[in-house]
């Protein structure tokens, strides 16, 4: 995954990324711990690590 230069990128306060902008085309696709879900353009996680965007 790739966040896209320019934009706000946010952290929990443990590290976890919380928030993206996705750079270009690209979407995610996450299945299995910590992450399930699909985001496209912009990547958002809970505090435990699951995509929030699907």
């Amino acid at each position: 995954m790739a966040c896209a230069a320019g934009h706000p990128i946010e952290f929990y306060p443990d590290g976890t990324l919380k928030y993206c902008k996705l750079n270009g085309e690209q979407h995610i696709e996450l299945i299995g711990p910590p992450g399930v879900g699909i985001c496209f353009d912009f990547a958002y996680f809970d505090e435990t690590g699951r995509a929030d965007c699907d």
